[in-house]
């Protein structure tokens, strides 16, 4: 028997979020980088709990919660999808897809979906878009043609700007051409171009993954695959816990 909405409503609210390579045209769930969980009250004591048998080198621990490297993030996963939970995420199928590819554990993440303990938060703000008659055109967060993104979502709800973080040039980055310049202190060496008003760099494969040395860090994960967990920059780690924090 499923279990009631009062004992879903009951179990910690775990916010989860995955940092990867980038994904693209056959690559739907690409290597993991770090895995992010944030939670309150009750939730943070589990995750603490979660997390107190892993090796202290593969986990960070923040004011918005716990970021795992790619090695203890797979440890955990099979205790996390197993517990008495709900997981909250943004596109949180993407998640589910890249955890399922490194850790498996399809059945138990199915059993939490039937048991509608998994929510993603871009589906549940549209359903609520949807009955306020206002899918297509938000003012207060200028979101349209039923896009929402989590810095949307955050912006309406929380009157927060997330946007500098998720933009495709650096937080606080006036002068364009000179971040084109660093960009292009990859080791591919490839010379930019300019599509739909951003600079992107031409390579897809080289260490930079397309966005240069100096993009921001939603982009360049790829690039700290192989750094000790505690060497990572405090915004690359505070970025990744954002995510699950806000979802």
């Amino acid at each position: 028997m499923l279990p009631t909405d009062q004992t879903i409503a009951a179990r910690p609210v775990i916010g989860f979020d995955c940092e990867t390579h980038l994904s693209k045209r056959g690559l739907a769930a690409p290597p993991l980088v770090c895995a992010t969980l944030s939670a309150r009250g009750l939730g943070r004591e589990w995750l603490a709990a979660l997390v107190e048998h892993l090796d202290p080198a593969g986990y960070l621990e923040r004011p918005g919660g716990f970021i795992l490297d790619a090695a203890a993030a797979r440890a955990v996963w099979p205790d996390l999808v197993a517990g008495d939970v709900h997981l909250v995420g943004h596109r949180i199928t993407y998640d589910l897809g890249v955890m399922a590819n490194e850790a498996g554990c399809l059945a138990e993440v199915f059993a939490l979906l039937d048991e509608g303990a998994i929510s993603d938060t871009l589906i549940r703000e549209r359903l609520s878009a949807l009955s306020r008659g206002t899918f297509d055109w938000d003012s207060r967060a200028l979101v349209r043609d039923g896009h929402y993104s989590l810095a949307s979502i955050v912006k309406k709800r929380f009157d927060v700007d997330l946007t500098a973080d998720k933009m495709k040039t650096p937080k606080g980055c006036a002068d364009v051409e000179a971040w084109v310049e660093e960009a292009q202190a990859c080791s591919c060496g490839l010379p930019p171009w300019y599509g739909i008003g951003w600079p992107q760099v031409v390579c897809v494969d080289g260490l930079c993954g397309g966005y240069g040395l100096k993009g921001p860090w939603r982009l360049r994960y790829r690039q700290l695959a192989r750094v000790p967990l505690h060497d990572w920059p405090d915004e690359a780690v505070d970025y990744a816990i954002e995510d699950a924090e806000w979802a």
